[in-house]
Parts: structure tokens; sequence; C-alpha cells
């Protein structure tokens, strides 16, 4: 009769330790891979939603804008995911004082979350985004017109199933603006719009922690993935970066 030997305590023990050691290590390689992917991911999907708003403007005669809510504009919610992480397109128009308005939401389009841990920068105190001198790393601030008023956040304000959009508005001082020809509004066509993914979570309505983080000498960096958007044919170029925190 065949005897069954069965595993002794140490040996399963042995095998467990091994087991760690391998988890051990396999898991940074795991999370910058998940991380990556991520960031990939969300590259993907906003450029074809900015692509998608650019059709619309063009397919339609109209302005479109494609707003992101800062933490700014959400403070009073409490909803810190919604912060430097949303974005929607809508119809806006320009007033009899010359300023950005909202008009409508597109059909079929609605609130639009990046990944988890992925995070607009916030690129200076103003939450604007910049623009790009052609050839030059040199800065300014996108001028107020970028400001579109009036834009309905209720759905994304408040917690309340019964809030309706129309019950809380708010200017949103961050958009990309497509005029009716295809070509972005507002930026001289030697100049660019930039601006920037990173590794993060919001940790405050002003404020993001980076993720992925790393030294030399006394500075600490962080990779970014830049978004740079020429005006008048509204080719996006990619690039990664380092920014220094």
């Amino acid at each position: 009769m065949k005897k069954i030997h069965r595993y002794t305590l140490v040996e399963l023990l042995v095998v467990v330790a091994i087991a760690a050691v391998i988890l051990g290590i396999a898991t940074p390689a795991f999370t910058a891979m998940m991380k990556g992917g991520a960031m990939t991911s969300t590259t993907r999907e906003l450029a074809a939603k900015i692509k998608a708003a650019r059709s619309y403007a063009v397919t339609n005669n109209c302005y479109v804008a494609l707003v992101f809510p800062t933490g700014t504009s959400l403070e009073d919610t409490g909803k810190t995911d919604f912060y430097f992480r949303c974005y929607r397109p809508c119809i806006v128009y320009k007033n009899e004082e010359d300023k950005w308005v909202f008009d409508s939401w597109i059909d079929g389009e609605n609130w639009k979350l990046m990944n988890k841990g992925i995070v607009i920068n916030k690129e200076n105190k103003d939450f604007c985004f910049i623009t790009l001198a052609s050839g030059s790393e040199s800065e300014e601030d996108l001028p107020t017109e970028y400001v579109v008023k009036d834009v309905p956040l209720g759905k994304i304000k408040s917690i309340s199933t019964s809030t309706t959009d129309e019950s809380i508005k708010d200017d949103i001082a961050r958009a990309i603006i497509f005029k009716p020809n295809g070509q972005l509004a507002g930026i001289e066509l030697s100049k660019s719009l930039r601006f920037r993914l990173m590794e993060g979570v919001p940790v405050s309505k002003d404020n993001i922690q980076a993720t992925n983080v790393f030294t030399e000498g006394s500075d600490r960096y962080t990779m970014v993935k830049t978004f740079i958007i020429n005006p008048l044919t509204c080719k996006i170029e990619f690039r990664d970066d380092s920014l220094k925190l």
C-alpha cells in the first residue's frame, strides 16, 4: 500500500516565505505598470474628447468649449474626487461684454472623470492653462476671455438628487474653446496651448499631491504628460517632461 507523505510545517513556512519574497519584488513593478496604464488611458481618452469637441464645432458651426472645473469651482461640495479631474464639452457664445458664456450642454455628453490617480496640473495660482510661444518655454497666463461664465454645476456640486444643473452655476477659469472653423479661440497663431497631466491626488481646492516623485540633489520632481495644441491645426503634441515641485 502506497504511503502518503504530507508537507511538514517547516516546508509550508518555506513556501509562504518564498511567495512573500516574490510578491515583494513584483508589487512595485506591478504598481508602476498600473499607473503607467492609467496615464496612457487618460491621455488617449482626453485627446479623443478634444478632437470630438473640435469636430462638433466645425460640423454644427458653433463655438464649443471643453471645460475643466477646478477645486475652486467645487470647493463647497467636499467632492475632492472631482477636483482637477473632470471635464465636459458644451456650446458657448460671447455676450455683449465680449465674455464667453455657457449656452447648452452637448447632447449625449456627460461629466467625464480621469482615471484614478491622474490629475491636471494646476499650472498657476489662477488655474488657467498656459499659452506657450512657439519654440520657447516662456509662459503667459491665458487672457480672462477663456473664463466660461455661468456653467451649470448642480449635478456635481450637490448630493441631492432633486438638484438640477441649472440651480447652481459658476464661472470656470479653465477651458479649451474651438471656433466654428476648427481653430482655437483667443490664441495667436505664433503660440500654442499647453497643459499637463500628472500622477497625483487632489488634497484641497487649490493643492495637488504628486504621487510619483523623484529627487535630484535637494530638488523634488515628478513626471508629467504635456499636451501642446497648435491653435491653427489643433494637432496635439504629447511630451513626457519632468516638473520641479
